[in-house]
């Protein structure tokens, strides 16, 4: 088949394309929208962080949540782009992928993956495709197509 799944994510939202050989460009298969990625810590509380009171006098502590509520966010969000991929191989609909993201969420995404679907990861690219013109990234991810695919035709 080798078909090729390429993921191209930012924290506002992903997008799949399907990389058919001899195709001029990647295909748009899927959108994931996050609108959370948009959002700053500030907007993910709904009230300033608690206070408690010590048992003698009447000084108050503030308390802090254990974890920042956006990177929690982002893991979450990761964990469902890694999700979308290995239902892609499971179901027999790719046969490899690429991932382009974000750095930051690359890392998450990348612990996300399980064993067997970060193995079909065959390249990864941490630039933010999706902010930019949509038929720049294209060309973008044809040439990074290509030269996969130069690189699978080299001698060894």
């Amino acid at each position: 088949m080798n078909t090729t799944w390429i993921l191209v994510a930012h924290y506002a939202g992903a997008e799949i394309y399907e990389a058919k050989p001899h195709a001029k460009h990647p295909e748009l298969i899927r959108q994931i929208p996050h609108p959370e990625g948009r959002l700053y810590n500030r907007d993910f509380e709904s009230d300033r962080h608690g206070t408690t009171h010590d048992r003698i006098g009447s000084l108050g502590h503030v308390t802090h949540q254990e974890h920042d509520p956006r990177d929690q966010d982002v893991r979450r969000f990761a964990n469902e782009l890694a999700a979308a991929l290995r239902v892609g191989w499971t179901q027999n609909a790719c046969d490899q992928f690429v991932i382009v993201a974000e750095p930051g969420l690359l890392g998450d995404l990348r612990n996300a993956l399980d064993d067997q679907t970060a193995a079909r990861v065959v390249t990864t690219l941490d630039k933010d495709l999706l902010c930019g013109d949509k038929n720049a990234m294209l060309q973008r991810l044809s040439e990074l197509m290509a030269t996969l695919d130069k690189r699978s035709h080299a001698p060894r």
